[in-house]
This record gives structure tokens, sequence and C-alpha cells, in this order.
């Protein structure tokens, strides 16, 4: 079983949904996928059809908040696809934040539930995948420092580029402190749009930065209407438009990410 997280400090860049069909594609070529939701604004939660509203729903502020009380079987639930699964996200995972930000080894929790329900987890997932939003609160350290491997997520722009730069800076930072080898290991760009010259220009620009050119994987994703009539339908490329150019991009870039042994 491999965990992966997406990750930028620039919002809008379509993690969530880089996220979301990257899952699908896996579950298309019938690999079993949990997908945990570590964003308050559960963007992946609804994208996949989940309603947390309902009162016998389980959420992530759970496994932070009653640590080591929480079932991986009684924490997760199925989604409309096959072969995807869910941990849900919910608006209280703001108060979440303040509940655990006292607790010595907070930044250790999620890791460690993974660790503790693993068996069971690796018997029935391939691999689980986490949604952030753009920050290093608590709940993101988490994910960052319990997953295999981080995908960098960038639109076409200077500021998404700064987004990559500084999240690489501040994770390293912390990693050295936590003593954590380095586990960025990709760099995706999103809505690219080849009608645009920035658009090339901007890959041109991330391969001659000997920071990023190792981590860049390529194709770029690029903008379609398809991605967003996806979304709309609350189901992943792959499953949606699975000819469309967005689904075929993904289809290079997983085989991309299964050459590293990221998936």
């Amino acid at each position: 079983m491999k965990t992966l997280v997406v990750a930028t400090l620039k919002g809008g860049v379509g993690k969530t949904s880089v996220l979301s069909n990257i899952a699908g594609a896996m579950a298309v070529a019938g690999k079993r996928v949990l997908v945990m939701d570590m964003d308050a604004q559960s963007n992946l939660t609804i994208g996949m059809g989940v309603d947390v509203m309902d009162a016998n729903c389980k959420t992530a502020v759970d496994l932070f908040e009653k640590e080591g009380e929480v079932s991986a079987e009684s924490l997760i639930i199925r989604t409309k696809h096959q072969n995807i699964d869910i941990v849900p996200a919910s608006i209280f995972l703001v108060s979440t934040e303040l509940k655990i930000a006292p607790l010595s080894g907070r930044e250790m929790i999620l890791k460690n539930w993974i660790k503790d329900n693993y068996d069971w987890l690796a018997s029935h997932y391939d691999y689980v995948m986490m949604d952030t939003n753009p920050s290093f609160n608590i709940v993101n350290q988490n994910a960052f420092i319990a997953a295999d491997s981080i995908l960098l997520i960038s639109d076409v722009g200077l500021n998404s580029y700064e987004g990559a730069q500084q999240f690489s800076a501040l994770w390293r930072d912390i990693r050295r402190r936590l003593r954590l080898e380095e586990n960025i290991r990709a760099l995706i760009i999103n809505n690219y749009d080849k009608r645009i010259k920035l658009s090339s220009e901007y890959i041109e620009y991330l391969q001659s930065r000997p920071d990023f050119a190792s981590l860049l994987v390529l194709p770029a994703i690029p903008y379609n209407v398809k991605v967003k009539e996806s979304e709309m339908d609350n189901t992943p490329l792959a499953l949606f438009s699975p000819n469309s150019p967005p689904a075929k991009a993904y289809k290079v870039i997983i085989e991309v990410l299964i050459e590293r042994g990221v998936l």
C-alpha cells in the first residue's frame, strides 16, 4: 500500500481535481483506492457525492479528535464509484485544529492511525490518497508526514511557482527538524492552455530550475471543459470522459508516477 498527498501553498490550482482524477484512473485500472479529505472545505468529499450531514457519517474530525479510538473500518465510507472509498471531511476540521494544537506529538496523529490500522488498510487498498488545503496547518502537516510521496500541483503562473517553491522550502525546514526523508516526488502542471504563449514559457522555466526540473511530470494537464463537466457530475474523468485530452494526459502522468515509484 502506498500513500500520497497533493499539496502547494496557492489556492485554486486544482489539487482536488488532480487527486480525484488520479484516483479515478487507478480505480478504473482495477486498483483499490482510499481517498482522505483533509480540507475543511470538503471539496473532495462533495466531489465524491458524500453527504457529511448524515448523522451516521464519521469524518476526519473523529480521526483527529478521538485519537486511537476510531478504526479504519468504522471511519471509511463507500463512494458511488467502484474501487474508491473515502474518509470524508467536514467544516468542523477548523475547530479540530484548535483542539489538537496543545497535544504533544500532534503532527503524528494521522501517521499513527495508519500504522495502527495498517494491516486492515493494506488488505483493502492499494493506495491511500490525501487532499489538503494550501497551508501548513496541523492537519496538513499530519498528511505530509504520513505520506510516502508529496505531489506538488501548479497551474501556469508566477504565483503558482511561488506557492510550490515556498512549500518546498518550508517543508524542507520541517522535515529536517523532524529527521524525515525527502518525500516531494513530483510537480504536476494543471490547466495548461497551449494557445497561450505563457504556458509553454512556464514549462521551459520549470525545466531550467534545478529545484523543480527533476520533479516535473509531463505532459501538463490541458485546460478542457470536460474537467468542469466531470466535476459537476461528481465523476472522475476516467469514468466521465475517458477519451478526452485531459483524461489521456492523466494516463501518461500515471505512467510516469509508476516509474518513479509513487504509484
